[in-house]
């Protein structure tokens, strides 16, 4: 398993009377390590901002009988601080008395380091000063940034699931736009300057680039468009 599987006692040291040999590569420490505290318990491996935090919950979910989902810091052999997952769940005796925990960690430090990474990137999107949207291969609008309905005046709501083609202002022909996709679904970037219509009907000018997001198989799965208004400058 990619994680490790556990029985423990109900103590604040989390005396492990098994642990599987994924343990090693979790928290660098041996089974041998692990059980009865040899080398070090687990409780000791708990960052000690979320020791307390983690008898708590685990504590107030015994009381209720319920399974517990908890997600904490560890410091590893080496010294390297992980993010866990852990779910488990208590083994009762005949009378309700608590016997043992039994359950299972697993690694998902990459995961959070990801997520944080989308987070500054999604941030990035919002707060740009151009305007962007994003479609997919068929050219619905699945996300546009808060800068694109400054330019437009189409809130997200208005135009999510609608094609760009909301912005057409009548002024070029239908050839421009078929050339125009012939390029993008082709996967080749398009790069331009296009005459387009605000909500409330005013024309504009904008510079806009269309780049395809190509998957691995190289198929064309979205399309962004970034675009900023010069109507000032082409005046």
């Amino acid at each position: 398993l990619p994680g490790m599987a556990y029985r423990c006692k109900n103590d604040p040291e989390w005396t492990m009377e098994f642990v599987s040999d994924g343990c090693l590569s979790l928290t660098g420490y041996s089974a041998e390590d692990l059980v009865d505290n040899t080398q070090i318990s687990f409780a000791a491996l708990i960052h000690k901002e979320d020791r307390q935090i983690v008898w708590d919950a685990i504590q107030e979910a015994l009381k209720k009988m319920e399974a517990f989902q908890l997600v904490y810091r560890i410091e590893t052999a080496d010294g390297d601080e992980k993010w866990i997952w852990e779910q488990g769940q208590g083994v009762y005796g005949e009378k309700g008395e608590i016997i043992a925990l039994e359950g299972f960690i697993s690694d998902i430090t990459e995961r959070l380091q990801a997520e944080e990474q989308l987070k500054l990137q999604s941030l990035a999107l919002e707060s740009a000063a151009n305007a962007i949207l994003i479609t997919d291969a068929n050219g619905s609008i699945q996300w546009v940034n808060p800068a694109f309905s400054s330019l437009t005046g189409y809130s997200f709501r208005e135009v999510l699931g609608k094609n760009p083609s909301v912005l057409q202002s009548g002024y070029h022909t239908e050839i421009f736009y078929k050339k125009l996709w012939e390029r993008i679904s082709g996967g080749d970037i398009w790069r331009g300057e296009i005459i387009n219509k605000r909500k409330n009907g005013e024309l504009y000018t904008e510079e806009m680039t269309i780049a395809p997001l190509i998957s691995s198989e190289g198929v064309v799965n979205n399309f962004i468009a970034i675009k900023q208004d010069i109507t000032e400058r082409v005046e």
